[in-house]
């Protein structure tokens, strides 16, 4: 009876502490990193401010938790793209897409998490800290896990003689930096694109970089 007592409380503590994350995922989407309190997120999932950090101990742990959660996501979604019976160009296309989709939907918490300076209040003056806060070992391999994937597609498809040898992590960085600079491009959005067409003109280009035979690509897509 006590360890099915204990089993429930479990249960309850997970729900819980899933059910803040999606409020919290949904207020720091809303609002971005410095514009949100706890008391917000508090509000929203209706629990009392000390409820919510006996789940986590502040707004940062909270907000690196979301950034885990979505990471997770985006990694099992490219992680299925890899192992789909398709030529490397057509996963490269896809996990383009899919990156593209996951910064759209996610792009209030990507700015957040990528672009905002954080903001502390110290005393009664408010200071614009130059770094963000440490970002945790486990988000890191997160976003290393990503890289690799990508980078294992790029292997790939130098195996099967369809890309030129080139170094696949310094291909997958450029890669994830073509993405970003669509995405997070700022006062120098002169040109507005949808999440497919970003997509594709990431892709054409990056594939037409690496491709092995650039005059095949040429025809195929009308570069």
């Amino acid at each position: 009876m006590r360890d099915l007592r204990k089993k429930r409380r479990e249960l309850r503590y997970q729900q819980n502490r899933n059910f803040i994350l999606e409020v919290a995922e949904e207020i720091f989407a809303r609002y971005g990193y410095s514009q949100t309190t706890m008391d917000q997120i508090a509000h929203e999932a209706q629990f009392s401010k000390a409820t919510l950090y006996r789940y986590f101990q502040g707004k940062q742990e909270l907000f690196f938790h979301v950034i885990l959660k979505t990471l997770q996501e985006l990694a099992s979604q490219l992680a299925e793209i890899r192992l789909k019976n398709i030529t490397p160009e057509e996963k490269i296309k896809e996990c383009v897409h899919c990156i593209f989709r996951f910064y759209h939907h996610k792009k209030n918490i990507g700015r957040a998490f990528f672009l905002e300076k954080m903001i502390s209040q110290k005393g009664r003056k408010i200071v614009l800290e130059n770094q963000p806060p440490r970002v945790p070992q486990i988000i890191r391999k997160k976003f290393q896990d990503v890289s690799r994937t990508l980078s294992d597609i790029i292997s790939e498809g130098i195996k099967a003689g369809v890309f030129t040898q080139v170094d696949e992590e310094d291909a997958s960085f450029v890669l994830g930096s073509l993405i970003r600079g669509f995405v997070f491009r700022g006062p120098f959005r002169w040109k507005e694109y949808s999440t497919q067409r970003a997509s594709e003109l990431v892709s054409r280009y990056f594939l037409f970089g690496i491709a092995k035979n650039k005059q095949t690509l040429k025809i195929k897509q009308g570069v």
